[in-house]
């Protein structure tokens, strides 16, 4: 299995905690965080092969944080989760150059 990290952003402290519970019973080593901002200052460093995001978080929704995280991490998958039932909100993940 690939040594580098599984990261982990929501703002959700139970959906966080699932998330590494069934990341990590499967294998992976998972570095979790709540803020964005905070995962975005240790993605670098850590070289992580998958970032998976929340999408909707208070301070940077997870289509931003994505954005931001391929700059750090280029060939890392991004994975962006959301309960959100709403095609746009897919569509612009996809497509952020659309319009909202």
């Amino acid at each position: 299995m690939d040594s580098s990290p599984v990261i982990v952003v929501d703002d959700d402290p139970l959906a966080l905690k699932a998330l590494d519970r069934t990341l990590g019973g499967a294998g992976y080593e998972t570095r979790c965080y709540l803020e964005p901002h905070e995962a975005l200052g240790f993605i670098e460093s850590l070289g992580p092969s998958v970032i998976i995001s929340d999408y909707m978080m208070p301070k940077m929704d997870g289509i931003a944080f994505l954005q931001r995280a391929r700059t750090c991490a280029p060939h890392a998958t991004r994975i962006l989760c959301t309960a959100a039932e709403d095609f746009h909100v897919a569509q612009h993940a996809v497509n952020p150059s659309l319009p909202t």
